[in-house]
């Protein structure tokens, strides 16, 4: 799955790994109250997709690794493989 793949189906993959989908996995990540879209150092990439409101979901990503990072009382990240979805 490419990048732009990625940001395009955010919200959808987000719902899939909150909601146990096993081809994802989520870890929770940064300060309870830190902001998904500052998260770079966290997640050890660069930020792709800017979130755009409270329940939008940040893309982090080189290319080739892939993090959503969402809040869910709390920043999460959602770790995305390429082969995923």
């Amino acid at each position: 799955m490419t990048t732009s793949e990625i940001i395009t189906r955010r919200n959808e993959i987000a719902n899939l790994a909150l909601a146990g989908d096993t081809r994802y996995s989520f870890d929770p990540i940064g300060e309870t109250d830190g902001d998904i879209n500052d998260m770079a150092d966290e997640t050890d990439l660069p930020l792709a997709y800017r979130a755009t409101s409270t329940s939008d979901v940040a893309v982090y990503s080189d290319g080739e690794r892939h993090v959503l990072v969402c809040d869910a009382h709390g920043p999460i990240s959602i770790y995305v493989s390429g082969g995923a979805a």
